[in-house]
């Protein structure tokens, strides 16, 4: 009997194992899918904010200039 059970328990806890290693590695998986999509989301947006402080930049470099030629004239 005990030549039955021991290996039961062995391929049964051998299983468990190969299953909660397949479930780590899709976890994984997942979170590191979503980290890059957070990741270039974040670039995205930054991308978006230099771009709208540049033009802010530009539109009060060009406001500066025409009150300097106003001043002139």
């Amino acid at each position: 009997m005990k030549k039955i059970i021991i290996p039961a328990l062995l391929a049964l806890a051998l299983t468990a194992c190969a299953n909660t290693w397949h479930g780590a590695k899709e976890d994984a998986g997942y979170h590191a899918e979503r980290a890059e999509s957070g990741i270039e989301h974040g670039l995205d947006k930054a991308a978006e904010a230099v771009k709208r402080g540049g033009n802010a930049v530009g539109r009060s470099i060009t406001n500066a200039g025409e009150r300097l030629q106003n001043a002139t004239e």
